[in-house]
């Protein structure tokens, strides 16, 4: 059986570091060709270089609008067309409760994880319309469950997979699939500041809840994600059978609701088919 990776184009954003980055080198690995969206020029030329020509940087940050848009046209000028996009930067402020943050911190974690998701997947849709592709979302567990001191990145990840779920039911009956990304503490920077001053009581969680997982579990989750247009990817994996709970009368409402007459009607007639 053919690998559906190979010869792929998969716009991945937040791809200068961490899972981006991870999940860049395992396509590229696979066959498929991959454009590379950071707001850091340096780490994405430094990983463009990396992956030679089946790969290309484009700089931009998320949560602006036209430096987002003008990313993904090019990306798709570049190689052809798209067929993935991994909606997957974000932030992640370091632990702290509500009465200790600030408005506008809160403000620029939306602005980046939820706005930043939006007008990715917005600009990719007349693409991914053409290619009948694929859209990850990446959110969390914290996108299922709360979790205390970080309720402003709990707020953005419920936003995502809201999101996410709404587009996929919206999306149905065009060809385009959606899923959404949940994963756990991943061992990145990014989680190891934004816990450091708790990592005490993360650490005593019991069995695997207080061990970061590696970046490859959520790069391979990610890349298996794609290959078989999964609805929802989890990493580490025993998170799938721990949230299962949370998803299931939700799923089987997807589903239905993508497959009415009615949900079709609407997308066709805003001109989505």
């Amino acid at each position: 059986m053919a690998d559906s990776i190979v010869d792929a184009v998969v716009l991945i954003t937040g791809a200068g570091q961490g899972i981006g980055a991870d999940v860049a080198r395992k396509l590229v690995a696979r066959g498929a060709r991959v454009a590379l969206v950071d707001r850091v020029a340096d780490t994405v030329d430094a990983l463009a270089a990396e992956l030679g020509g089946a790969s290309a940087a484009f700089v931009a940050d998320v949560s602006d609008e036209a430096a987002i848009t003008a990313a993904v046209a090019a990306a798709a000028e570049h190689f052809g067309r798209l067929d993935v996009v991994v909606a997957n930067a974000g932030v992640m402020d370091p632990s702290a409760t509500v009465a200790q943050t600030t408005s506008k911190q809160f403000a620029r974690l939306l602005e980046v994880n939820v706005l930043g998701v939006f007008h990715t997947v917005h600009a990719a849709l007349p693409y991914l319309a053409e290619s009948r592709g694929y859209v990850l979302c990446v959110s969390s567990v914290a996108g299922l469950v709360p979790v205390p001191t970080i309720a402003s990145y709990v707020a953005s990840k419920h936003a995502v997979d809201g999101f996410a779920r709404s587009l996929r039911i919206e999306l149905a009956p065009t060809g385009i699939a959606v899923g959404v990304a949940y994963f756990g503490v991943i061992d990145t920077p990014m989680a190891h500041n934004a816990i450091a001053h708790v990592a005490d009581i993360w650490a005593a969680m019991p069995g695997p809840i207080g061990r970061p997982a590696p970046v490859d579990a959520a790069g391979k989750a990610i890349v298996e994600g794609i290959a078989r247009r999964s609805s929802s990817v989890y990493a580490p994996s025993w998170l799938a059978g721990a949230l299962a709970t949370t998803r299931g009368a939700a799923g089987i409402y997807e589903k239905v609701s993508g497959l009415h007459p009615a949900v079709r009607a609407l997308v066709r007639g805003k001109g989505n088919n």
